[in-house]
C-alpha cells in the first residue's frame, strides 16, 4: 500500500492557524486591470471580497463594462506584485481560466470537471462569452489556506488534471498575482455551483505536490550547476589572457539563467519580472541579438533595470546588466570590481589583480626608496614642536582619561579615540572648511598592547552624553550598515577591534557579494553629502516603515490629546515620517566613521598601491605604534582622578552639543592651514607616482581634524591647525613606511631598500625613553629580507653598521640608563 504524502510543512503549519471560516476571509480585490495602490497615476487602495460574497455574485452578477469589472486574487495579502504574493501570500482558492473552450459548452465543461475532480466548484461564463464560444472561469475553494509557492504548484497540478479531461486551461493562472475577473453578465451568462463535494485539500494531492517540488529542485540544481560551470569556464578564460571582467562574465553567463535567479518567473520562452504587477510575461529575447533581453514591463523601466531604449518604452540589456542592477544596486563600478574578483586563474589571481599587475609592469619602474629621499620643501609647515600624544584642549583631556584608566598604555592610539568621540557628539556641526566630520582611522599595534582602553573609554563617555547607541562593532554586511545608519538617525560609529578581518573579506576573491559591496558603501557613506538608497533597498525599507507608520497613526488616534503618551507618539510619528522621506529622496550628510585597530602582522601589508588607488587609504588616518609593548602599570588606581576627568569631559561635550552657528578659524590658524595646503599641493607630492593619491586627500583630512578640535570652544586655533597637520603628516609617513617595509620584503628588493626600511624601523621604535641594543637588533633582523641579506655576507654585521651610521649622522644616540645602555631617536618622525 502506498501512503499519500502530506501537505508541505509551510502549508501544514498554516492549516492549524485558521480561526476564521475560509469562505469569509477577505481577499485582495479591485475594479479594472489598472486598479493598483502602487500605480503612478491615480493609485487606489485595494478592496476586499470573500468567497461567500463571490458565491452570491454567481446568481446575481453585475453587468458593467469589462474595463470596470471586479477582480480577485485569492490571497489575503493586499498586493498585485507576483513576487510579494509568491513569498508572503496566503491563498484560499484555486481557479481555472478557459479562454479556448474548443466547442465544449459551459454545462458540459462544468459537469466533466465536477464529476472527475470530485471537489467543490463554482463556475460562470466570462463577460465576452458567446453562444458559440463559451469562455468560462471555475473557482475551487481550498479546505485550508496555502502559501504562495504551494498555490503555484497546486495551480499547475489543477491545470494538468483539467487538460487531461480534454479541456485546455490558460496557464496564466499559475502566476501568484494573476487577476481572476469575477462574474459580470454579458450577452451570454451561465453559472453553476456544486457545493456538496469537499473543498480541495493539499493532502489530497500530496503525492503530486511532492513530485512537483522534486522537479523544481532538480531544475534549480541544474540551473545552479550551469551557473557554476559558467564561473569555472570564465576562470579558464583568464588563462588565455582575458583582460575584461565584463567579457569574461558575458562569455559564460546567460541572461536566461540570471532572470530566474533574481526572482523572475519563466513562462514558456518569456519571463515575468519580479517587479511586475501585470498579468503578462513581457521579457523576451531581443529580436536582433539573442545575447540580450528586452523588457516591456513599465516596472522594470521605473526601477532602472538595464538600459532604456531610444523610444523610452522598453528597457534592454545583457547578463551583466542584470548583475549590475540586482547585485550592485545599479552601481556599474562596483559590479565591474566584483566581476573582476569573481574569476581567478590556476594560481588564484583575479582579473582585477592581473590587470593591476600588468598596469604596474607597463609603467616606468619606480624606486620605492625615493619615498624617503625627497628634498625638503623650503616652506614646509613645521610640525616638529607638536606633541602628537597630547592634543590640545578637550581631546587632550580625553587622552589623559584613557591613560589613567589603561593598565598597559598605547598612547599613540588615544588621540584617534578622542577625535572620534568629539566628532560623534558634534556630528551635526559645520565649520568654515567642511560640513562633514567623518573619520576613518587605522591604529596598528602589537597584540595585547592596550588597544582596548581607548575603545572602552569612549563608549563609556558616549553613554554619559547619550549617544552610545550610535556605536557599533564590526558590520556584518552593507545592508547592516544601511540599517544602522537609519536606526541612528543618520549617524554611526564603528569601533572594530580586528579590522583586518573586515578589510580582508572585502578584498578577498572568494568574498560573498554582500562583503565585496562593503568597501564601496564605506567610501560612499563617509564622503557623500546625500546618501541615496538603491531601488530594491528603498522599496523594502519603505514597505516596512509604512507598516510601522500605519500602526503608529492608529495608536495616536486612540491616545488622548494633551497627554504624555500623545506627545511621545507624535514625536515618534514625525521622526518616522522623516525617515521615510529621507529613504525616498536621500539622507542628507550622513555621519559615518570607523575606528579600526589591528596588529602589524595583519595590517602592515594593507598599505599598497591598490588601496591608495581605491581611495580607502587616502580617506584614512593611519597610526603605526611601536613594536615594543609598554610595561603594565601596577598599584591601585585613584578613582577620584578618573571621576574628576570624566566630569569635566562630560561637561565640555555637552557644551559641544550646544554650539550654534559655524565653527570659524582665527586668522593665524587660517594662514597656517593655507600654508599646509600649498605644501600638499606641491606638484612633486600631489602627482607622486606612489603616494600622490594620499596627498590629494590630505587637505580634506587636515580640515576635518582641525574642525573636530575646534568643536572645543567653537573656534579653530593655531594649536588645533598645527596638531591637525602633524597628525596628517604622521599618517602619510606611516603609509610610506609600511609600503617601503612591504617592498623590502619582496625578492626584488635591493640592499639599499632593505637598509632604508630597517632605518625607518629603528626611528619608529626608538622614540621616548629608547630601547636596548639587543631589543633593537631583534627588530632590525626580524624581516626575512634582512636575514637573506645577512646570509649572503656573514662577514658583515649589517644591523650594527646601520646603528653606527645613524649615531654618526646624529639621528640616533646611545646613552646610559642606570646600568643599561639604550638607543634613542633624535630625529623627528
Amino acid at each position: 500500500m502506498i501512503n499519500q504524502k502530506k501537505a508541505p510543512a509551510g502549508t501544514e503549519a498554516m492549516q492549524s492557524n485558521t480561526n476564521t471560516s475560509i469562505e469569509n476571509i477577505p481577499l485582495c480585490s479591485g475594479f479594472g486591470q489598472y486598479h493598483s495602490q502602487t500605480a503612478q497615476k491615480n493609485p487606489q487602495d485595494y478592496t476586499r471580497v470573500s468567497l461567500a460574497e463571490i458565491a452570491l455574485m454567481l446568481e446575481k452578477p453585475p453587468a458593467v463594462d469589462k474595463a470596470n469589472g471586479q477582480w480577485v486574487i485569492f490571497s489575503s495579502l493586499a498586493s498585485r506584485v507576483h513576487k510579494d504574493q509568491l513569498e508572503r501570500g496566503l491563498f484560499y482558492a484555486l481557479w481555472a481560466d478557459i479562454d479556448e473552450p474548443q466547442k465544449i459548452g459551459f454545462d458540459n465543461a462544468f459537469t466533466r470537471l465536477a464529476g472527475n475532480l470530485e471537489i467543490e466548484i463554482m463556475g460562470y461564463t466570462s463577460k465576452s462569452a458567446t453562444k458559440t464560444h463559451q469562455k468560462a472561469r471555475f473557482i475551487f475553494p481550498l479546505a485550508q489556506p496555502v502559501s504562495g509557492r504551494d498555490f503555484v504548484i497546486m495551480q499547475k497540478i489543477l491545470n494538468d488534471k483539467i487538460e487531461a479531461l480534454g479541456i485546455i486551461p490558460d496557464r496564466v493562472t499559475e502566476r501568484a498575482g494573476q487577476l481572476c475577473f469575477l462574474p459580470n453578465a454579458g450577452s451570454l451568462y451561465l453559472w453553476n455551483h456544486e457545493p456538496f463535494y469537499p473543498e480541495v485539500s493539499p493532502d489530497l494531492w500530496g503525492n503530486e505536490i511532492a513530485a512537483e517540488y522534486e522537479a523544481i529542485e532538480a531544475a534549480e540544481n541544474a540551473r545552479k550547476a550551469r551557473l557554476e560551470a559558467s564561473r569555472i569556464n570564465a576562470s579558464k578564460r583568464m588563462a588565455s589572457g582575458e583582460k575584461s571582467p565584463v567579457n569574461a562574465f558575458l562569455a559564460e553567463y546567460d541572461w536566461r539563467d540570471l532572470w530566474p535567479k533574481y526572482g523572475a518567473q519563466q513562462i514558456g520562452k518569456r519571463f515575468l519580472s519580479p517587479y511586475s504587477a501585470s498579468q503578462n510575461a513581457a521579457i523576451n529575447e531581443l529580436p536582433d541579438d539573442p545575447s540580450k533581453w528586452v523588457s516591456h514591463h513599465g516596472s522594470d523601466i521605473a526601477n532602472g533595470v538595464g538600459r532604456l531604449s531610444a523610444a523610452g518604452d522598453t528597457c534592454f540589456g545583457d547578463a551583466f546588466d542584470l548583475f549590475v542592477h540586482f547585485e550592485h544596486g545599479g552601481d556599474y563600478d562596483a559590479a565591474l570590481k566584483a566581476a573582476g574578483a569573481m574569476f581567478t586563474d590556476a594560481s588564484g589571481v583575479t582579473i582585477t589583480k592581473q590587470n593591476q599587475r600588468n598596469f604596474m609592469a607597463e609603467q616606468e619602474p619606480a624606486d620605492v626608496s625615493d619615498l624617503f629621499e625627497q628634498e625638503p620643501y623650503e616652506d614646509a609647515p613645521n610640525a616638529a614642536q607638536v606633541d602628537l600624544l597630547n592634543p590640545p584642549g578637550l581631546a587632550g583631556d580625553i587622552c589623559e582619561l584613557i591613560r589613567v584608566k589603561a593598565r598597559r598604555e598605547a598612547p599613540e592610539l588615544y588621540p584617534l579615540a578622542a577625535l572620534h568621540l568629539m566628532a560623534l557628539v558634534g556630528r551635526d556641526k559645520r565649520s568654515v572648511y567642511t560640513d562633514k566630520l567623518n573619520l576613518i582611522t587605522l591604529g596598528i599595534a602589537p597584540t595585547a598592547a592596550g588597544k582596548e582602553a581607548p575603545q572602552s573609554t569612549i563608549k563609556q563617555l558616549a553613554n554619559d552624553v547619550y549617544c552610545s547607541n550610535l556605536i557599533h562593532g564590526s558590520a556584518g554586511s552593507f545592508k547592516d550598515m544601511i540599517q544602522n545608519l537609519i536606526d541612528g538617525d543618520g549617524a554611526s560609529l564603528y569601533t572594530v577591534d580586528e579590522i583586518h578581518s573586515l578589510l580582508s573579506s572585502m578584498k578577498s576573491a572568494n568574498a560573498a557579494t554582500y562583503e565585496t559591496k562593503m568597501e564601496a558603501e564605506i567610501l560612499v557613506m563617509s564622503t557623500t553629502e546625500l546618501y541615496t538608497f538603491r531601488g530594491i533597498e528603498k522599496r523594502d525599507l519603505i514597505r516596512a516603515y509604512t507598516v510601522q507608520l500605519e500602526k503608529l497613526e492608529a495608536k495616536l488616534d486612540k491616545a488622548s490629546e494633551e497627554t504624555d503618551e500623545h506627545r511621545k507618539l507624535s514625536r515618534a510619528l514625525e521622526k518616522l515620517k522623516r525617515k521615510i522621506e529621507y529613504i525616498k529622496n536621500g539622507w542628507p550628510n550622513p555621519f559615518f566613521s570607523i575606528m579600526g585597530h589591528s596588529v602589524p602582522e595583519r595590517m602592515d601589508a594593507f598599505a599598497n598601491a591598490e588601496n591608495i588607488a581605491s581611495g580607502f587609504l587616502g580617506r584614512s588616518i593611519v597610526v603605526r605604534c611601536s613594536e615594543q609593548r609598554r610595561k603594565l602599570k601596577r598599584g591601585k588606581r585613584n578613582p577620584l582622578e578618573s571621576a574628576s576627568l570624566m566630569a569635566g569631559i562630560t561637561f565640555t561635550l555637552e557644551q559641544v552639543r550646544g554650539i550654534h552657528g559655524t565653527i570659524d578659524a582665527t586668522d593665524e590658524a587660517h594662514y597656517f592651514i593655507e600654508q599646509c595646503i600649498d605644501y600638499y599641493e606641491e606638484d612633486e607630492r600631489l602627482n607622486h607616482h606612489i603616494v600622490g593619491g594620499i596627498y590629494a586627500r590630505a587637505p580634506e583630512q587636515l580640515m576635518k581634524v582641525a574642525s573636530i578640535l575646534g568643536l572645543d570652544g567653537g573656534m579653530i586655533t593655531i594649536e588645533h591647525a598645527r596638531y591637525a597637520h602633524a597628525l596628517v603628516e604622521q599618517s602619510i609617513h606611516n603609509v610610506r613606511y609600511l609600503m617601503l617595509k612591504a617592498y623590502a620584503e619582496t625578492a626584488d628588493a635591493t640592499e639599499n631598500q632593505i637598509m632604508l626600511s630597517a632605518k625607518e624601523t629603528v626611528l619608529k621604535n626608538c622614540k621616548g625613553s629608547g630601547i636596548t641594543p639587543s631589543q633593537l637588533k631583534q627588530l632590525i633582523t626580524r624581516p626575512k629580507s634582512f636575514k637573506r641579506l645577512q646570509d649572503k655576507n656573514c662577514k658583515r654585521d649589517y644591523a650594527q653598521e646601520l646603528l653606527d651610521r645613524m649615531v654618526e649622522a646624529g639621528e640616533l644616540e646611545l646613552f646610559e640608563d642606570g646600568r643599561r645602555t639604550r638607543y634613542r631617536s633624535k630625529a623627528v618622525v
